[in-house]
């Protein structure tokens, strides 16, 4: 079915439209799209427009120049050209993960730079078990309860099923694991090439960093054990959803021929 997709869709007017998440390796993604597509990639930083203008996506996307797109509000519904096949990119990263990568990401930036954005002040006050604990109240945003279900399906997300978790995820073309970077990157530039577009995705890392402070596992030595089933209790939605990605990600990869081979390439460039 993945095949086919491919070769049905590809003749049209093809443009990589990003979900770039929070926290996800997308910055890196994005740089190796700046450096293919050049002045035809955006990097759309308009939150407002692309969170309350519905037809802001249509226009940018009409223009035919545009090759790709990234954004960290790529509507749930989005609406787009009828003459242009969307190749999407998401990268979903276990949620257990992520906190403390986002924990040090805030902490890490200048106080008196963000004094609007409470993650930044909260983060730069807080020991991560106070900041977590403050991170998953209801009136903290989303940023570390269920982060994945909610940027693709939006409130509704407790409503769905499994098996409509899988269809959206299958529904991905590019669906990537951070955890896998270089078998993603891998796996990504063989589906592109399906496309006709050939690319380099090897590209010196940008804000991120692999170290044992972003694991799962020095997580649950930093907060107690009531924080720590507090967060996992927030995030079971979207374990599951990182479970299947997974799944799905892993399944793809095995369509890869000589896919060890080119990983290694991929590696020693």
């Amino acid at each position: 079915m993945f095949n086919f997709l491919i070769n049905c869709f590809s003749k049209k007017r093809i443009v990589i439209l990003h979900n770039h998440l929070f926290k996800n390796a997308g910055s890196t993604i994005d740089a190796a799209l700046k450096l293919k597509f050049k002045d035809n990639f955006v990097d759309d930083r308009n939150d407002f427009e692309m969170i309350n203008n519905k037809s802001y996506l249509l226009k940018i996307l009409s223009d035919k120049k545009i090759k790709a797109l990234s954004s960290h509000h790529i509507p749930i519904h989005p609406i787009l050209p009828s003459n242009v096949t969307i190749i999407e990119i998401i990268m979903f990263r276990h949620p257990l993960n992520r906190v403390a990568s986002v924990y040090n990401f805030e902490r890490k930036h200048d106080v008196s730079l963000f004094s609007s954005h409470p993650g930044v002040q909260m983060a730069n006050k807080l020991n991560i078990e106070d900041y977590v604990k403050w991170r998953l109240k209801t009136t903290s945003g989303g940023t570390i309860r269920n982060f994945h279900m909610n940027k693709i399906f939006g409130n509704s997300y407790k409503e769905k099923g499994k098996n409509e978790i899988i269809k959206r995820l299958e529904s991905i073309t590019l669906l990537g694991i951070v955890e896998n970077f270089n078998q993603s990157m891998v796996l990504f530039e063989e589906t592109l090439s399906s496309f006709g577009i050939k690319i380099n995705l090897k590209h010196l890392p940008v804000n991120m960093s692999e170290n044992n402070e972003h694991s799962k596992f020095f997580l649950k030595k930093k907060l107690s054990s009531r924080t720590y089933e507090n967060l996992i209790q927030k995030n079971k939605e979207d374990l599951l959803c990182y479970k299947i990605a997974e799944d799905i990600f892993l399944k793809r990869l095995k369509t890869i021929k000589n896919f060890q081979k080119k990983l290694q390439n991929y590696a020693e460039r």
